[in-house]
């Protein structure tokens, strides 16, 4: 884990071993250890040290954009035409979004920035948070320029362009902060704002952990498995994925939803390997839902989308944020 910096002192880690030093403990965290016992001291600098790392950690998010057709240099002209745009996008109550011009592209990843920020709807009425009287807004005084907007927020993101992920700042540098699932309702209405010639249809989703179709499969009475699949992109696939996405071509098709539900007779659901297949494509190209029982028979009810993938990245003084983040694209 690279240094914390805690003013002149820079600490690495902090050893459990039996024998660390109270005077270390104490010259430290500057915390008395005579009164007490060491696993008590050793316990209340972890406590403390966890308290000052997360204040030095970089959150990451990633979403998948999948666009058809896709011919080389597609996903970068998506981006450079969104940052094109005039004005920001709303996406959310009363917060907008617009992306910068992207960097260059160097081993297949590009970086930019997402700027959010707040707007007054000048057809409502502003208040006075003292007497709570209500004003027209013309009629209040209040003079804001055309062009700027309120409480911004500004992220980095990449795009690996050969992988079409996006990797998205969940925690800026100012400890601000955005879901990823904002970040893909930010995206997804930039990207709805465009009319690309040759480009049918931009889809964007939330990448989810690995395992969170095992998990879904691994409820201990499994009634029902929900799957919404979009066509996804042809990448590195299993023969079972390949024949689906075929079949789905096959068919002129460019979604599948299906429904399965165990029969009354059955204890729990038993997916076959082709409906196991079909899951994975979905968890990063639309949804699964699966809803039944543990073993104490309460209900329980897992979706994908609220499982994303998430990389922790501790700050480093010699690497920037953007490095950092075009690192994890890279690898995406």
């Amino acid at each position: 884990m690279p240094a914390i910096p805690l003013g002149s002192h820079s600490i690495v880690t902090l050893s459990c071993r039996r024998f660390v030093p109270l005077l270390y403990v104490e010259y430290l965290w500057n915390i008395p250890v005579k009164a007490c016992h060491l696993s008590q001291a050793l316990a209340r600098s972890q406590k403390k040290l966890n308290h000052i790392r997360d204040k030095f950690v970089n959150i990451f998010g990633a979403l998948n954009v999948v666009a058809h057709p896709h011919p080389k240099g597609t996903y970068r002209r998506i981006f450079e035409e969104a940052a094109e745009l005039k004005t920001g996008v709303k996406y959310y109550s009363d917060r907008f979004a617009k992306i910068s011009p992207l960097s260059k592209t160097r081993e297949d990843v590009f970086t930019g920035r997402l700027a959010t920020w707040s707007e007054v709807d000048r057809d409502e009425n502003t208040i006075d948070t003292r007497s709570l009287e209500e004003q027209l807004f013309d009629d209040s005084g209040v003079v804001i320029p055309d062009g700027i907007g309120l409480n911004a927020k500004v992220f980095t993101f990449a795009f690996n362009e050969k992988t079409h992920t996006l990797i998205f700042e969940t925690r800026n540098d100012l400890g601000q902060a955005m879901s990823i699932n904002l970040a893909l309702k930010a995206f997804d209405n930039i990207f709805s704002n465009l009319a690309i010639e040759g480009i049918d249809q931009i889809d964007i989703f939330v990448k989810t952990t690995a395992d969170i179709v095992d998990r879904i499969f691994s409820i201990h009475s499994l009634r029902k498995v929900e799957i919404d699949l979009k066509l996804p992109n042809p990448d590195d696939l299993s023969d079972t994925e390949g024949d689906i996405l075929r079949e789905l071509e096959e068919m002129n098709s460019k979604r599948v939803f299906t429904q399965i539900t165990k029969d009354s007779a059955s204890e729990s659901l038993e997916p076959t390997e082709r409906y196991k297949a079909m899951a994975n494509l979905a968890k990063d190209n639309g949804y699964v839902l699966g809803v039944g029982k543990d073993a104490e028979g309460h209900k329980v009810e897992m979706k994908t989308s609220q499982y994303p993938e998430e990389y922790r990245v501790y700050e480093d003084a010699e690497d920037s944020g953007v490095s950092a983040i075009r690192r994890i694209a890279g690898d995406a």
